[in-house]
């Protein structure tokens, strides 16, 4: 093997080492919904009804709030790329305040106003009063989001996309066994029905959030002045 025939290798290499990470880590949300809806189907159309809606509400509230996530991701590449790890710092710890504000609206919105989303989604009395303990858990799950994409950004901006992967897969797998436990009831868990699905969504992406501070990446990040950005 040539020495052009070498390099062309050790570029796929990289690319695919980067690639399969982040393709792993949203096929893995995708697949997790599926299957949360199988799981949660068997309870009727009415929760299958719910659970759309909720995913409508959340779906939009996460692509809102995925911009944080987003925008750290190409400046800390930036910054990364130039040897300015100490701007790139900054810049990750400002969007963790705002994203931590942003959250906090979340958690409120969820806690005070769940069933009035679901009447201004044009839903039933019967789909309001099933619905909102759901749905509630679902924003508290859209704040937890919020503050992981942050992380997931400044990990890939720095070119490690295994622990965005690792806090995905974390989150993901912890949303299916506890759609299953607590749905029905199963494994000594209690059985709190369409609720604890919800539940089990915020609980998960909360597991897949705490997994980001543990990350070498990041216990190697110093708290860095806010001036100069």
């Amino acid at each position: 093997m040539n020495k052009q025939q070498a390099g062309f290798f050790e570029n796929w290499r990289r690319i695919l080492g980067l690639a399969l990470p982040s393709v792993i880590s949203f096929a893995s949300g995708t697949v997790t919904g599926t299957i949360n809806l199988i799981m949660v189907g068997p309870m009727g159309a009415l929760v299958i009804a719910v659970v759309g809606v909720s995913n409508i509400v959340a779906y939009n509230a996460w692509a809102l709030c995925s911009g944080f996530g987003h925008s750290i991701n190409y400046l800390v590449a930036q910054n990364y790329g130039a040897g300015q790890m100490d701007q790139a710092i900054r810049r990750t710890y400002i969007a963790l305040y705002v994203g931590i504000a942003v959250a906090l609206l979340a958690v409120s919105v969820g806690w005070l106003a769940p069933d009035l989303i679901l009447r201004l989604m044009g839903g039933s009395e019967e789909l309001v009063s099933t619905g909102e303990a759901y749905l509630r858990f679902r924003l508290f799950a859209v704040a937890c989001f919020t503050i992981s994409f942050i992380f997931h950004g400044f990990f890939r901006g720095i070119g490690d996309t295994r622990t965005p992967m690792i806090m995905s897969i974390i989150a993901n797998a912890a949303m299916i066994f506890f759609t299953y436990a607590l749905t029905y009831g199963k494994l000594g868990f209690p059985e709190i029905g369409l609720a604890g699905a919800g539940m089990a969504v915020f609980i998960g992406e909360g597991l897949g959030l705490l997994a980001a501070p543990t990350s070498s990446s990041f216990v190697c990040m110093p708290a860095t002045p806010l001036g100069g950005v």
